[in-house]
């Protein structure tokens, strides 16, 4: 049973004034779960921003005359990547990143929507930008584990015939002579503000209004996952989102969340760019990584993870709990 003091304190303005009903953000003044509102709007985004993006891309490939419509094919799409990036950072931005910000207005009073989705700087930034951007790159031999568990699941082989024919046309389109900077910008820069924004910003938080902080981080971290559509890296994506969450709430800011996302995303380009070699090595797909290279993972990552712990484990009060 909610205790009417608390109620109070939660409408009440820096002064001390209880602000009356009718003043009060919508969700709070119609009662709706902070869990239906994140679960609603991710669901929404996704949907609006894939149909966005999803027009834009066949109008500008109509427009450019590299489509025709009797040609038009899921394999014609990603022979056009170049568009199809442009047009799904589009979506991203306005959607993922603009809509929700918007939308926030719902849950929060008008001053309170950077607070809400923790978009102020955390303590200690250079410390925590700096352990949260490593964090991901030492732990991608674990990442490489959890995608091995993930494909002992028996996915039919036409899934995977179809996962790897986009992952096939992904690759040539990286091997081509691809400008390196639009890349990265549409497959790391977008996605790691406007994604983070969206799960690690408005999910989360609302999350956290209807259940305890641990199952706040699983639930958007799994939701994160489902987002990307790739079945066989459910596992990998779940958990780097559920660790998102947690340096999110651990440092009360999205920001190095955003760091870890950017240098996930960024290394993948780079490598794919740089060392395709090595990046599309057909002997390392679906395989365990080496031992020695696993247990230096689980050591550095154990490491980071408790100086992230220590740098904001500190006498001054977090606005989030910490888990």
């Amino acid at each position: 049973m909610t205790n009417n003091t608390d109620l109070d304190s939660k409408n009440q303005n820096d002064d001390g004034v209880i602000i009356p009903r009718e003043s009060r953000p919508f969700v709070e003044k119609h009662g709706f779960p902070g869990w239906i509102m994140g679960l609603g709007w991710s669901v929404s985004s996704f949907f609006l921003f894939q149909v966005v993006a999803s027009i834009v891309a066949l109008i500008v490939l109509f427009v450019l005359g590299r489509v025709a419509v009797d040609s038009l094919t899921s394999e014609a799409l990603f022979e056009n990547l170049d568009v199809m990036f442009i047009s799904n950072s589009i979506g991203q931005i306005l959607f993922l990143g603009l809509c929700t910000w918007l939308i926030t207005r719902l849950s929060v009073r008008r001053s309170g929507r950077k607070a809400f989705l923790r978009l102020e700087a955390p303590q200690e930034p250079a410390k925590n930008l700096a352990f949260a951007f490593l964090i991901v790159l030492v732990a991608q031999p674990l990442i490489m584990l959890l995608a091995w568990i993930n494909l002992q699941y028996p996915f039919s082989e036409s899934y995977l015939n179809f996962e790897q024919s986009q992952m096939d046309m992904i690759e040539n389109y990286l091997r081509s002579d691809h400008v390196f900077l639009f890349t990265l910008f549409h497959v790391a820069v977008v996605p790691a503000i406007c994604e983070e924004i969206l799960f690690r910003g408005y999910v989360l938080r609302n999350f956290e209004k209807s259940m305890i902080p641990i199952v706040a981080i699983v639930l958007s971290g799994l939701l994160f996952g489902l987002y990307h559509i790739r079945l066989s890296q459910l596992l990998p994506l779940a958990v780097l989102g559920m660790l998102l969450a947690w340096m999110t709430l651990k440092t009360g800011s999205i920001w190095p969340a955003i760091a870890a996302h950017f240098a996930n995303n960024a290394s993948a380009v780079s490598l794919a760019t740089f060392f395709p070699e090595i990046a599309f090595d057909e002997t390392m797909h679906g395989e365990l990584p080496p031992v020695q290279y696993l247990i230096f993972s689980i050591f550095l990552t154990g490491v980071l993870l408790y100086l992230i712990h220590k740098t904001n484990t500190t006498p001054r009060a977090q606005e989030a709990p910490h888990v």
